[in-house]
């Protein structure tokens, strides 16, 4: 009866542990993500030209456009 009981004790005992580390590790994923959210900025994305206009091209991909063009099978 005594093994049964240590047994059991031993088991329940690492059970817990394990729900509480599951548990820490979310709490802490979740406290993790809230912090980052005001450092993750969206920019609006409007289809249009001047839209386009704002963002620059790398000089790498206006150098190698035919390259791409090439690349995708013609």
């Amino acid at each position: 009866m005594q093994e049964l009981f240590y047994t059991n004790y031993l088991y329940t005992t690492i059970v817990m542990m394990n729900r509480r580390s599951v548990f820490r590790i979310f709490v802490i994923t979740c406290c993790m993500t809230c912090m980052a959210m005001p450092y993750t900025k969206a920019q609006s994305y409007q289809a249009n030209w001047a839209s386009l206009d704002q963002r620059s091209t790398p000089q790498w991909f206006r150098d190698a456009k035919f390259g791409i063009f090439i690349h995708w099978g013609i």
